[in-house]
């Protein structure tokens, strides 16, 4: 298996770290489309090999694929981020036949956002930057389609789910790949129990009782 078509091996977990760490330096250098495919390729790995991939941008960019993800509670700002750059640059672009600048087609597009899909969305921010010629803003004064729609600086996991006594899936699948954690979690709950959890933490653990998940919790500090 490769990060990025047939380059970036990630078949161990040292090859993944390796591939991580590398898209983690140089992220700028790939297209959006690029680093969505990236982050969506490392995160499914390091899910089957069990290692704790904690970037940001991985989690920012892989919600692409995702069918159940819906928009960043911070699109709003994403977006005006956008429409700034399109005051401050004058920039003025061309819809169906209709000379329209370009904070005005931002603000419709934003105002449109329960009327569509996230994917969707991000097609049309897609198209719109290449029309308007922001894309060599990314990075600095505004972000890319993907990471508008999906992404969130300030909180990058920001769609973790409680799954019992204030534990989010994330705490669950970040322990499980720690095996000092486990140990500790070994102790408490016993040895199949730790195995059946590493396989898939969040059902393993919603099937326990009550005093069973505080207990797990406690032990892997949590």
């Amino acid at each position: 298996m490769h990060a990025l078509g047939n380059k970036y091996p990630i078949d161990n977990a040292g090859q993944l770290k390796t591939a991580a760490s590398y898209f983690d330096k140089y992220l700028t250098r790939f297209t959006p489309a690029d680093r969505a495919i990236v982050a969506s390729n490392l995160e499914k790995q390091a899910s089957a090999l069990r290692v704790d991939l904690d970037m940001p941008w991985v989690a920012n960019y892989s919600r692409w694929s995702k069918n159940d993800c819906g928009y960043s509670p911070d699109f709003d700002q994403n977006m005006r981020m956008r429409k700034e750059a399109c005051e401050s640059g004058n920039i003025h672009v061309d819809i169906s036949g209709t000379r329209m600048h370009g904070a005005e087609m931002v603000t419709k597009l934003a105002s449109n956002k329960d009327k569509m899909s996230p994917q969707s969305m991000m097609a049309a921010l897609d198209e719109f930057d290449k029309v308007a010629g922001l894309s060599p803003l990314y990075d600095s004064r505004m972000m890319d389609p993907v990471f508008t729609v999906y992404g969130s600086l300030t909180n990058p996991h920001y769609d973790s789910k409680d799954v019992g006594g204030g534990v989010t899936d994330r705490q669950l699948q970040k322990i499980a790949c720690h095996d000092d954690v486990m140990e500790k979690v070994a102790s408490v709950v016993g040895k199949d129990m730790v195995e059946e959890f590493r396989k898939d933490p969040v059902s393993t653990f919603s099937k326990l009782k009550d005093p069973e998940r505080v207990a797990l919790a406690r032990a892997a500090g949590i």
